[in-house]
């Protein structure tokens, strides 16, 4: 008789505990309400929201879902996505953007924002001057999901982040790494530098350049190319 008491009694709390969390989890404060959005610069809130397809009105459960994480990163710009539920009725979603860093030209096809891993994120409608230029590539160059970039845009990455860091005297506009992977500067005034195949002596070719420029003074303007492919600076005058 005991027993089948302290089975009863179970059973009741059991129900009474079940009724409870099932009328607590469709309370009103568990039914999506408000969005958090945070880490987007390129993407406004509003298109993060639209690419996470959530609707106001659903349950917050809906945040556990994978496929809203996967929706979100299926945009290019977005490199990473976290979702999670917050009582009362918000979704945070946190994204972590890729940032473009040059623009590739590719003849007859388009102009391409790349971030620095070579990662495709938006097609221009032309160059701007907003972007450091990329040339000598094809979309094969690209990284994809699948595959990395090529090592000529690796290169050629490389080669315009440490432009930029190094500041020269006439700055670069554009990087072109030909079929054998020799890299050729154009920078202001339409100066060009030959730096050749770029192994580990980036940095100092870089450094030799400037101090061919800074040498020239305001002759480096007149200057047609800098051949720093050899022991010594070859400068050839217009």
């Amino acid at each position: 008789m005991a027993r089948t008491r302290k089975i009863v009694l179970f059973l009741l709390l059991l129900f009474l505990l079940s009724t409870g969390v099932f009328v607590f989890l469709h309370s009103p404060g568990f039914y999506l309400s408000a969005f958090d959005v945070s880490g987007h610069r390129q993407l406004t809130e509003d298109e993060v929201i639209q690419l996470s397809g959530l609707l106001y009105g659903e349950h917050l459960m809906v945040a556990f879902d994978n496929t809203v994480r996967d929706a979100i990163t299926a945009s290019p710009w977005v490199a990473d996505a976290r979702v999670r539920m917050s009582y009362p009725g918000t979704v945070v979603i946190t994204i972590r953007e890729r940032t473009p860093v040059a623009l590739l030209i590719i003849p007859g096809s388009g102009f391409y924002l790349v971030d620095a891993r070579g990662f495709p994120l938006a097609e221009k409608s032309g160059p701007g001057v907003d972007w450091m230029i990329i040339t000598g590539m094809s979309h094969s160059d690209m990284a994809r999901d699948d595959r990395p970039a090529s090592y000529r845009l690796t290169t050629a990455l490389r080669v315009a982040q440490r432009a930029q860091d190094v500041s020269l005297s006439l700055p670069v506009q554009e990087v072109h790494v030909n079929q054998q992977g020799e890299v050729e500067l154009f920078m202001a005034a339409g100066v060009r530098a030959l730096l050749g195949t770029i192994g580990a002596d980036l940095g100092h070719l870089l450094q030799v350049l400037e101090t061919v420029l800074v040498a020239l003074g305001d002759e480096a303007r007149s200057v047609d190319y800098v051949d720093l492919r050899f022991e010594r600076p070859v400068v050839q005058k217009r």
